[in-house]
């Protein structure tokens, strides 16, 4: 409340108080970056969001509340890439390295070795440094076609059709 008084206003008990920033970031929010702190400043103060899991702070990552909101602009959380390779359950006869490339959320299906083919599920989901392996398998393949060369035309090779690769027999 102001009051006039001899030409000039007195302002006693006026008071300016700072603005709260709970309307969160104004422009340029990145969806895998956690607010919540930021939205309890006030003008002027700066806080420091979070990633969530999976993802790291690249560039300046400090925001000032500016009037009601904060502006997010340069502030990224950016993927975290699976280079640990698979957290458990990685088949032997599986090759992994195209998984190794990739980053938080991305997927990739590995291939078998050779003589293996896949069972069940091998699509493979990129989380926290490393991907899950589980289920994913390679299962050895039948020898039904006889042997490859140098077969003995007197051998008889029957008992050797029901092996699978890597294992052997005597004709």
């Amino acid at each position: 409340k102001l009051i006039c008084n001899n030409l000039y206003y007195s302002a006693i008990g006026a008071t300016c108080s700072a603005n709260s920033c709970s309307g969160g970031p104004n422009m340029n929010a990145d969806a895998n970056a956690q607010y919540t702190a930021c939205n309890a400043l006030i003008t002027d103060k700066i806080c420091t969001p979070t990633c969530n899991a999976g993802y790291t702070v690249t560039g300046s990552f400090t925001l000032t509340c500016t009037a009601t909101q904060y502006n997010a602009a340069g502030a990224t959380c950016a993927a975290n890439a699976c280079t640990n390779g698979p957290s458990s359950s990685a088949d032997p006869n599986a090759d992994y390295t195209a998984c190794n490339a990739l980053t938080t959320g991305q997927t990739c299906t590995p291939t078998c070795s050779t003589g293996y083919t896949v069972s069940g599920s091998f699509t493979l989901t990129c989380s926290t440094l490393t991907y899950s392996a589980a289920g994913a398998t390679c299962v050895a393949n039948p020898c039904t076609a006889g042997p490859a060369t140098g077969a003995d035309a007197q051998a008889v090779y029957t008992t050797c059709n029901a092996l699978l690769t890597g294992q052997t027999c005597s004709p």
